[in-house]
């Protein structure tokens, strides 16, 4: 009797006849024999024919010898030599950019293995496991997929990506905290802010107050509290944003200043006997001094004594920094000569007994 038998069962199997190579092997026919080949009980061939067509089949070899005795042997298997190049891609492709292939998100999508299939994953050429793990640390991968079927048959497919999962927490200041403070977020001056900067793969915008983002800073101009937003958005689309509040404050009353008493017949002469002097009041967070003809400035106003002509000079500072000042000039006079008076004649024996046949006076 004949033999025939797959000479490969490939796959993961050697006995399933499933087989991605339809070579047989036959045992050698005695020199009388006369043999044939039959596929599917087609019409008998003197040679072999390896089927090319995926499907079942079956081989019957026939041995007839020279007396006319015959003989048959059979083999089934199926052919299968085909297999679907499988898909893989990120999920998510993160940030502007949905083809450039960095992401923030490692996890990937394949399509789907047949039942027959074993699927195995390897990440930069490390050995393979039957379970995708996505990667966490930062870094450029290549993910390859191989599914292998009973039969046999390999097919692969790779993607590589790059995983960025941080961007850098920007930090921003006020450049001026104008004032006596230099933190209390009080300021005069909102024209600039001390931002750390962007990485080169950044996209930076600025919202005030949640108002619409924008690619520059406007400093606002009325005065006011705000909350200045700076968001950092990376290519893989990570996202970190850093905040700062102020309050704006660039106005300040300008205090007024003069003189209590004009004394004197003229209320505005600014000539008088007394150097008191009036002032606005100021507000809860101004700081006032006083400098009399340019000297050291003073907190309290003390008032000269000494005739003469002064220069009294209030400077208002709020806690923004904002400065005004205000000034009178006037002209101290507390003194004033004694007048004399007396007879002009003083007649009679007597010239001081101040009896006189002549009222006339002199005066000084």
């Amino acid at each position: 009797i004949p033999t025939v038998g797959l000479t490969t069962d490939s796959g993961t199997l050697n006995d399933d006849v499933i087989t991605n190579d339809a070579a047989l092997s036959f045992s050698e026919a005695a020199s009388d024999v006369n043999r044939t080949y039959s596929i599917d009980g087609a019409a008998a061939t003197t040679e072999y024919t390896a089927p090319t067509v995926n499907g079942g089949y079956t081989v019957t070899v026939t041995d007839t010898d020279t007396a006319g005795n015959v003989k048959t042997a059979s083999t089934t298997f199926t052919l299968d030599t085909t297999l679907a190049i499988p898909t893989v891609g990120l999920t998510t492709d993160s940030g502007t950019l949905n083809d450039d292939v960095i992401t923030n998100d490692a996890a990937l999508s394949f399509s789907e293995a047949a039942s027959d299939v074993n699927r195995t994953y390897s990440i930069d050429g490390a050995a393979a496991t039957t379970e995708y793990t996505a990667p966490t640390v930062d870094g450029e991968y290549t993910v390859t997929v191989t599914d292998t079927d009973t039969a046999g048959n390999i097919k692969t497919a790779s993607t590589t990506f790059t995983l960025d999962t941080t961007v850098a927490m920007p930090s921003i200041t006020l450049d001026n905290d104008s004032g006596a403070s230099a933190s209390d977020s009080i300021t005069n001056d909102a024209s600039a802010l001390t931002v750390s900067a962007a990485a080169a793969d950044v996209t930076r915008v600025y919202s005030i107050d949640g108002a619409a983002a924008t690619t520059e800073y406007s400093a606002p101009t009325v005065d006011g509290e705000y909350t200045v937003t700076v968001t950092d958005t990376d290519t893989a689309g990570n996202v970190k944003t850093a905040s700062t509040s102020f309050t704006l404050d660039t106005t300040l009353a300008i205090p007024t200043v003069g003189l209590t008493t004009d004394s004197g017949t003229l209320n505005d002469d600014v000539i008088t006997n007394d150097a008191a002097l009036s002032f606005s009041e100021a507000a809860s967070d101004v700081n006032r001094t006083y400098s009399i003809d340019g000297a050291a400035a003073t907190t309290e106003y003390s008032a000269p004594t000494v005739d003469g002509e002064y220069t009294v000079t209030v400077t208002d500072t709020d806690i923004a920094g904002n400065v005004k000042t205000a000034s009178t000039t006037f002209t101290l006079d507390t003194t004033l000569a004694i007048p004399t008076v007396g007879l002009t004649t003083d007649s009679g024996t007597l010239n001081d007994d101040v009896i006189t046949n002549d009222a006339a006076l002199s005066f000084s």
